[in-house]
């Protein structure tokens, strides 16, 4: 551990401008994703499909990302390559009411006909429809939602790749949506009817995956357009911010009917930080748990077992915005930004931030090379989420930096970006950080990186 803690404190950096990251990250990841995943015999494309499907992932954010932004781990197809849609985490919660039905489009007569006749011309034989009575599917496939008949609904859902289920109100055959999720929710006020292909069987989700995915550990896999598969994503150990036990246990009992795979997002997992703010965890059992591992590391045969697949990919290979050409020639006021996650100590009014977020963030660096970076280069910064709400709540620099350092609290992604815009480069010194996600976002703005060259995971944006 003094080993490791000492080498945080060494200013090994290198310095990039890369905006073709745009490019390999939003195209190619997914692609060689994709095909990773079929290596392990768990994805195919769909035998009545034109083209295959891309993988791509966007990923809930743990505690290092400035923005906290909660996205999802998505597929996305060359159909729809314009955009990733983004579920939302908690759609699929029990208490999620309908859009109300003055909002939806209400096709009668020949509309209704003309539409059962379309969707008929495309249906596939052996699709059948499974009704939960007293449960909502949610999700409008449309939006406004089309409302029909029942038999009218099954035949677009049938036609439409996007549709998973068809909801009724309860007991009734009328007022009828298509909707993108299958997995029903209890809501007596409506009947689910689920469509069954019995080709694709990856659409099938188990029935406890949204208990699964509330603990924390667990991060849900969705299609392009919000489908859930029957795959969940492993982000940290057990136990880090929750019970290990009765995680161990959910994972333990359904290992078998969903398959589980491991993601670098937390620390150096599946390796231990030694993090004094974090309890220890089984390297051993983390490194051969998962038939496979989205990984960070640069020798990964050195530490996982032959049965483990692996591929280089982290969460902030798709924590990507969307940023307009204009952004990218915003005058420069700063030089440099740096992002933090407030408390950075053990509490509000540590002014020495040495607690979970100050490990992760190497701030016991950053306070030495402040002193440096003020006094003998003269550099104007911005460090973001370094204090609270009063002027007590706040991690102390160096007196050399008075005047220079604009120290901001918790701020919104919007805000965030704007600083990072406005800044030469972003300061990434954490050696602690298996998925730097403000590594790709400052990429994406057109900002360098000055790195870490001992950080677990963001190495390999740089080019050296």
């Amino acid at each position: 551990m003094a080993k490791r803690h000492s080498r945080q404190k060494q200013g090994f950096w290198t310095c990039s401008r890369m905006v073709l990251w745009t490019v390999v990250l939003c195209v190619l990841c997914p692609l060689y994703l994709y095909i990773w995943i079929c290596s392990l015999g768990l994805a195919s494309p769909r035998a009545d499909s034109e083209e295959p499907a891309l993988w791509a992932i966007r990923g809930r954010v743990w505690h290092g990302d400035v923005a906290r932004n909660h996205s999802e781990l998505h597929i996305a197809t060359p159909a729809a390559s314009a955009g990733v849609v983004k579920a939302d985490h908690n759609l699929l919660q029990k208490g999620v009411t309908k859009a109300p039905n003055d909002e939806a489009r209400r096709p009668t007569g020949a509309g209704v006909e003309a539409i059962s006749k379309e969707a008929s011309k495309s249906a596939k034989p052996g699709v059948f429809f499974e009704v939960h009575v007293g449960t909502s599917c949610q999700g409008y496939v449309e939006e406004p939602p089309t409302v029909t008949d029942l038999k009218a609904a099954k035949d677009a859902c049938i036609a439409n790749d996007k549709c998973r289920a068809v909801e009724c109100p309860h007991g009734v055959e009328l007022e009828c949506t298509m909707r993108k999720f299958s997995n029903p929710i209890d809501y007596e006020p409506a009947d689910c009817y689920e469509k069954v292909d019995p080709e694709d069987v990856a659409a099938r989700v188990h029935p406890e995956y949204n208990r699964i995915i509330k603990e924390y550990p667990f991060q849900q896999v969705t299609t392009q357009d919000g489908q859930q598969v029957n795959i969940i994503l492993v982000r940290t150990p057990f136990g880090a911010s929750g019970n290990a036990r009765h995680e161990r246990s959910l994972y333990d009992k359904y290992k078998k009917d969903i398959l589980f795979l491991g993601i670098s997002s937390f620390e150096d997992y599946p390796l231990d930080a030694m993090n004094p703010h974090s309890p220890r965890i089984d390297v051993n059992y983390f490194l051969g748990a998962f038939p496979g591992f989205l990984h960070m590391m640069h020798q990964p045969e050195k530490h996982f077992p032959p049965h483990v697949k692996t591929i280089l990919m982290s969460q902030s290979d798709f924590q990507l915005p969307d940023v307009p050409l204009e952004d990218l020639s915003v005058k420069k006021e700063y030089d440099f930004t740096y992002a933090a996650t407030w408390p950075l100590g053990t509490n509000p009014r540590d002014t020495q931030c040495e607690g979970w977020s100050g490990y992760c963030k190497n701030w016991s660096f950053v306070k030495q090379a402040l002193q440096v970076m003020c006094e003998d280069y003269n550099l104007r910064g911005v460090l973001v989420a370094t204090r609270g709400d009063s002027a007590e709540e706040r991690c102390a620099i160096p007196d050399s930096c008075n005047g220079k350092i604009t120290q901001t609290t918790f701020l919104t992604q919007p805000d965030y970006f704007s600083y990072l815009q406005r800044s030469r480069f972003a300061f990434v010194p954490q050696v602690h950080d298996a998925s730097p996600r403000i590594s790709t976002q400052a990429l994406v703005h057109d900002v360098p990186l000055l790195m870490n060259k001992h950080i677990s995971g963001g190495w390999k944006y740089i080019d050296e």
